[in-house]
């Protein structure tokens, strides 16, 4: 037994489509290409938000703002910075 790829059901590895949702193996590979591209779009959002983050916590440094304030948002940049990184070369979805 194996699991479907698009809808996750289980079907027989010998099978060209699934019961379930009628997906064809053979567009297993359009499949993969639109998961990928939908993990890049995942981890360009997070590099983003975590430049926004980061320069809104410098931003902040740099206006006065008490220093235990401004690790918020650039501990936040950080993160959402490596985190972005790791989705946007697929270490973590």
């Amino acid at each position: 037994m194996a699991d479907c790829p698009d809808c996750g059901g289980k079907m027989s590895s010998m099978a060209d489509t699934c019961p379930h949702c009628g997906f064809m193996m053979k567009h297993k590979q359009v499949l993969k290409q639109k998961q990928r591209a939908k993990q890049l779009k995942k981890g360009r959002n997070r590099l983003l938000s975590g430049i926004l983050y980061l320069a809104f916590g410098l931003i902040m440094s740099a206006s006065s703002v008490s220093l235990l304030l401004c690790l918020i948002p650039i501990a936040l940049g950080v993160f959402f910075l490596g985190r972005g990184l790791f989705t946007f070369i697929g270490f973590v979805q």
